[in-house]
C-alpha cells in the first residue's frame, strides 16, 4: 500500500478549493469561440473529453496547440486551464485541451493511450474547424509538461510506440512547450519520487515503464524543438534545467526562460502563467511561446 497516497490526495484537495477561489475571480477574454465537452473515445467518460478555442472570425487554418494539464497525475482538468488556453488562442492558435485519466485507480501508461487517442482524435476531426493540422504543436505545464515530453519521445521512436502500445497520429509534432516540467522522477526529490506506486504501481521498480520516469531514458535526437518556462519561486525549478540538459546531449534545439522577477515582493510560484495568465510577466511568458511555436514548421521528409 502507497502510505502517502492519502496525503497526496488531501493535497490536490487543498490545491482543488485554491484553484476554483482563483478561476471564480478571474474574468475570461472575450473573443474567442469555445467548444466544450467533446468526446474523443467512445466510452463519453470525462476524462475522455476535450475542449477547442480559436479566434472568432478566424478566415484562414491556424496552427494547433495540444495542451495537457497539469495536477501531479491525480488531479487537475481542462477547465483549470480555461483562461490560458484562451489566451493562447487569441494569438491566433486552435487550442485544444484534453482531459485524461487520473493514476490512483489508473497508471500512467493509460494517461499516454488517452493522450495519443486524443491525438488521432485531432488528426481525424479538426477538418471541422479552421485547424492547420500541418503544424501541431504540444504545450503541458507540472505534470502534464512530463506527459508531453513522453508523448513527444513516443511519436518520433518506434520501439516506445510498440512498449506504450500507441498508434501515432499522422502529423508530426512541430515543436513542445513545458511549463515547469517534471521530468526526473526518480532523481532524490522526493515530491516526485513518491509519485511513482501511484504511477506504475506497488510494484513501481519492476514495472516496463520505470526508466522512463527519467526522460533522459526517452529522449533521443528526433525530437522537435523546445521551450523551456520556469521560474525563481517554482519548486520544480531545477528539473527545468535537467530537461535542458537532456535535449543539450540530443543535439535538440530549445529555449529556456527563467523568469526571475519578483511580482509583488513574491517571486513568481510554479506554473504562475497557467495559475494566473492574467499577470503582465505571465503574458509575456505566453507572447514568447506562441512566438516560438509561430517560428517552428515541420517539413515534409
Amino acid at each position: 500500500m502507497n502510505i502517502y497516497k492519502p496525503l497526496l490526495k488531501l493535497y490536490w484537495k487543498f490545491i482543488s478549493i485554491s484553484d476554483a477561489r482563483r478561476i471564480a475571480a478571474q474574468t475570461p477574454d472575450s473573443g474567442v469561440v469555445q467548444v466544450f465537452d467533446l468526446p474523443y473515445c467512445s466510452d463519453s467518460l470525462s476524462e475522455h473529453m476535450l475542449d477547442i478555442y480559436y479566434p472568432e472570425n478566424t478566415a484562414k487554418p491556424l496552427p494547433v496547440i495540444i495542451d495537457i494539464h497539469g495536477g501531479g497525475w491525480i488531479y487537475g482538468s481542462k477547465e483549470v486551464n480555461r483562461n490560458f488556453c484562451i489566451k493562447i488562442a487569441k494569438r491566433g492558435f486552435v487550442v485544444v485541451s484534453i482531459n485524461y485519466r487520473y493514476v490512483g485507480k489508473h497508471l500512467i501508461h493509460h494517461q499516454i493511450e488517452d493522450i495519443f487517442a486524443a491525438l488521432n482524435w485531432t488528426c481525424e476531426n479538426l477538418n471541422s474547424y479552421p485547424a492547420d493540422i500541418s503544424s501541431v504543436f504540444l504545450l503541458g505545464d507540472s505534470a502534464g509538461a512530463q506527459l508531453a515530453c513522453l508523448t513527444a519521445a513516443i511519436t518520433v521512436d518506434e520501439k516506445l510506440q510498440e512498449e506504450f502500445c500507441v498508434q501515432p497520429p499522422e502529423f508530426k509534432i512541430a515543436a513542445v512547450g513545458a511549463i515547469s516540467p517534471a521530468v526526473n522522477l526518480l532523481c532524490r526529490n522526493f515530491l516526485l519520487y513518491v509519485n511513482l506506486p501511484l504511477l506504475l504501481g506497488k510494484r513501481h521498480r519492476h514495472s516496463r515503464f520505470y526508466k522512463y520516469m527519467n526522460f533522459n531514458n526517452a529522449a533521443s535526437a528526433n525530437l522537435p524543438p523546445f521551450y523551456i518556462v520556469t521560474s525563481a519561486g517554482d519548486f520544480l525549478h531545477k528539473q527545468s534545467y535537467i530537461l535542458a540538459d537532456i535535449l543539450r546531449s540530443n543535439n535538440v534545439s530549445f529555449t529556456l526562460c527563467d523568469y526571475d522577477k519578483a511580482h509583488g515582493g513574491k517571486k513568481l510560484p510554479h506554473v504562475f502563467a497557467v495559475a494566473d495568465p492574467f499577470l503582465e510577466q505571465s503574458k509575456e511568458v505566453i507572447c514568447e511561446l506562441c512566438r516560438f511555436y509561430k517560428g517552428q514548421k515541420n517539413t515534409p521528409d
